[in-house]
């Protein structure tokens, strides 16, 4: 699984319709963080700085204009997920990812 493939997941995911620039840049730039610390914990041929660097060509967290209330949650369920059920046959994000962050159209 190559890592646009991945990142392009997380973007569905966490893309949702903000209506406005907002303060949530440092949340968004967390949550590619957390995640690229799992991509590299889990062996997925390329490393965290590799990660975080395709992460901000794709998902611009300049962009962000709020972060929902499952934020924190998602967070959590990206760190205590396996491997295997976060980058089994498939990128599945925790359920409590899904619009975590509301980025700008």
């Amino acid at each position: 699984m190559g890592i646009r493939t991945v990142l392009t997941c997380v973007v569905l995911v966490l893309a949702g319709c903000g209506p406005e620039a907002g303060d949530a840049s440092s949340e968004c730039e967390t949550l590619i963080s957390t995640f690229c610390e799992r991509v590299d914990e889990c062996s997925l041929n390329i490393n965290e700085d590799e990660c975080r660097t395709s992460a901000r060509e794709t998902i611009n967290c300049g962009d962000a204009a709020e972060v929902d209330d499952s934020y924190d949650r998602c967070l959590d369920e990206i760190r205590t997920s396996s491997c295997d059920g976060l980058f089994g046959a498939a990128v599945a994000l925790p359920a409590s990812c899904k619009g975590a962050i509301k980025l700008l159209e």
